[in-house]
């Protein structure tokens, strides 16, 4: 048997010194934590639309014709990826929806940080990229001269660029 004072456990003072250095290390941790999450949430948005952009390129060479992704409505955080029957670079009312894409909670794209021409971009067939000017394809990068998506969060600073190239070349920068 033990003696009796080896059985005495934790002390009240002991129990608050505990609690105390616990809750100044949480004090200092979960505020880093929070914005390591939104900058995981943008990141992850960022690459996301990334892929979507390989995606819709990937789809054009397979199906033989052009694919649009299309961002009509960008500042809900979600684009299409349209079989452009078509090929009118133009995502019109008929087309088949390949694919909807939403980003994380919180992430946006602001419709002032597209420079894809109409908010679109289409790929034709041998994988390249297309603008549009409403009604017809154009080759990329004319008229507008650029090819990028920004994504953020409303009240973080931190921001990714998708930048979209003459080639069909699609990379993430962070900001």
């Amino acid at each position: 048997m033990l003696p009796r004072d080896s059985l005495r456990g934790l002390s009240l003072l002991e129990l608050m010194v505990t609690l105390a250095i616990a809750s100044i290390i949480l004090s200092l941790v979960i505020p880093s934590y929070g914005i390591w999450l939104k900058t995981a949430r943008v990141r992850t948005g960022a690459f996301e639309l990334a892929a979507g952009l390989q995606r819709a390129k990937s789809f054009s060479v397979k199906r033989g014709h052009n694919v649009i992704g299309a961002f009509n409505s960008p500042t809900n955080g979600s684009y299409q990826i349209v079989d452009d029957t078509n090929n009118n670079c133009v995502a019109d009312g008929g087309e088949l929806v390949l694919h909807t894409i939403t980003l994380p909670p919180g992430v946006a794209m602001p419709s002032a940080s597209i420079t894809l021409s109409n908010n679109n971009v289409a790929f034709d067939p041998r994988g390249l990229p297309l603008g549009d000017t409403g009604i017809a394809c154009l080759p990329f990068g004319t008229g507008n001269g650029g090819g990028a998506v920004t994504v953020q969060m409303a009240g973080h600073s931190r921001q990714y660029v998708v930048t979209l190239s003459l080639a069909g070349g699609v990379t993430v920068t962070g900001q």
